[in-house]
C-alpha cells in the first residue's frame, strides 16, 4: 500500500509539475499513461518515468503544452475500466497508451467512443479495432522466421512452445505459430495460468518430450520462476523466445541464452536511460518513449478530426528503436530485428548471419 501511495504521488507530482510549467500559456494536451507501476513490474514503472523524464527535455518548443497523467492499472481489467473512466471523464485526457493487452482490450471501445487516440505497445488485434485505436507492434513472423533459422542452424529440430495465458502471449504465440509449424517439429504446445508458481508438473512433462529447445514467452515474475525451477530440476534444453530477455529483472540468471527482440535503442537513448539511473534492462522505456513522441507528433502536426493524417504524422517519429512504417491496416510496425544473448549479465547483439 506505501508503495502504491508513492507511486500516485510521483504521478500527481508530475502532472503538477507540468501545470506550473506552461509560461506561454499553450494549448493543453493531457496524455493518460495506463501501465504496472509497482508489484512484481515495478522496474516497468520506474523506466516508465525515465521515459516521460526524457520525453519532456525533448518537447520544449512544441506549439501544445503536454501534461502526463500516470495511472497504476496493473493487468486487472475491473480496475482498468474504472481508472479510463476517471481519465475521460475527470481529467479530461486527449489521449492514452499502455503497454498491456488485457487494459488495452478494456480501453479501446471507451477511446474509440470518445474520439480519444490511443496507442498500445500490444499483440491483441482488438486494441487496434476503429479510427483511434492504434497498436505499435513488431514483425512478430519475421521474429518467429529468425528463431527458427538460428535454432535450425545449430542442428536442432525439435521445439516445446511454453507461454503464459494472457492476452498478449496467446496472441503473440498465435501469430508465430504458422511459422513454427512450417520451419520445426513441435513437440509440445502447452500454456499455463497467470500467477503460476510452481512449474514442476510443467517441467516433468517438457523433460517427457524432450525437445532440442524450448520457446518460452510470459512475463515477469513468472519468466524469473520458470527459469530457477528449470535449473532446480537440471533440466538443461537452451531456451529461447521472443523478447524473452528483456521479461526478467535478474539476467545473470539467463547467461548463455539467446533471443530475437527489435533491434537495441540506438547508444544516445541507452546512455541517457543509464545516465538517470536505469540498468542494462531498459523495460520497455524505449517503446514508452516512442508510444509518447508519436502522439505528441500526431498533435504537432495534423489533427484528431482526421486520424489517417494524425497516424502519418505519428509514423514519422525519430524512434530510438528504429524506423515506424504504417501498416495496411494502419497501425505502427517495427521490421528491424536482431538476435541478442546474455554474457556475465548484460545483453549483447549476436551476428545476424544464419
Amino acid at each position: 500500500m506505501k508503495k502504491l501511495f508513492l507511486v500516485l504521488c510521483m504521478a500527481l507530482s508530475l502532472v503538477a509539475c507540468d501545470k506550473n510549467d506552461n509560461p506561454q500559456n499553450k494549448p493543453v494536451v493531457k496524455i493518460g499513461m495506463m501501465l504496472p507501476l509497482s508489484g512484481d513490474m515495478a522496474s516497468y514503472g520506474d523506466a516508465t518515468k525515465r521515459a516521460i523524464e526524457m520525453v519532456k527535455e525533448d518537447i520544449k518548443n512544441t506549439k501544445n503544452h503536454y501534461e502526463f497523467v500516470l495511472e497504476d492499472s496493473g493487468t486487472d481489467t475491473a480496475k482498468a475500466a474504472t481508472i479510463i473512466r476517471k481519465l475521460v471523464f475527470t481529467d479530461k485526457i486527449n489521449a492514452v497508451m499502455g503497454y498491456i493487452s488485457s487494459t488495452a482490450m478494456v480501453v479501446a471501445p471507451i477511446a474509440e467512443e470518445n474520439k480519444i487516440p490511443s496507442f498500445w505497445f500490444v499483440s491483441a488485434p482488438e486494441a487496434s479495432v476503429g479510427a483511434y485505436n492504434f497498436r505499435l507492434y513488431p514483425d512478430l513472423v519475421t521474429g518467429a522466421e529468425m528463431i527458427s533459422k538460428k535454432i535450425k542452424s545449430e542442428k536442432k529440430k525439435s521445439i516445446a512452445i511454453i507461454y503464459q495465458n494472457i492476452p498478449s502471449m496467446n496472441y503473440m504465440v498465435a501469430d508465430m505459430l504458422p511459422v513454427y509449424t512450417q520451419e520445426l517439429k513441435i513437440v509440445m504446445n502447452e500454456n499455463f495460468i497467470p500467477d503460476e508458481k510452481n512449474f514442476f508438473a510443467l517441467i516433468q512433462k517438457i523433460k517427457s518430450a524432450n525437445p532440442d529447445y524450448i520457446v518460452f514467452e510470459a512475463t515477469p515474475p513468472e519468466t524469473d520462476i520458470f527459469f530457477k525451477q528449470l535449473r532446480e530440476n537440471k533440466v538443461n534444453i537452451p531456451v529461447t523466445g521472443f523478447q524473452l530477455l528483456g521479461m526478467t529483472s535478474n539476467l545473470e540468471m539467463l547467461n548463455g541464452m539467446w533471443d530475437v527482440d527489435t533491434a537495441q535503442s540506438n547508444p544516445r537513448f541507452i546512455t541517457r536511460y543509464k545516465q538517470m539511473g536505469g540498468t542494462d534492462n531498459l523495460f520497455y522505456a524505449d517503446y514508452v518513449y516512442t508510444m509518447l513522441m508519436a502522439l505528441i507528433n500526431g498533435f504537432e502536426n495534423a489533427s484528431t478530426d482526421n486520424m489517417d493524417e494524425f497516424i502519418a504524422a505519428a509514423a514519422e517519429t525519430e524512434s530510438p528503436i528504429g524506423k515506424l512504417e504504417v501498416s495496411g491496416d494502419k497501425d505502427l510496425v517495427i521490421h528491424n530485428h536482431i538476435y541478442q544473448h546474455v554474457v556475465n549479465g548484460k545483453k549483447e547483439i549476436m551476428e545476424n548471419r544464419w
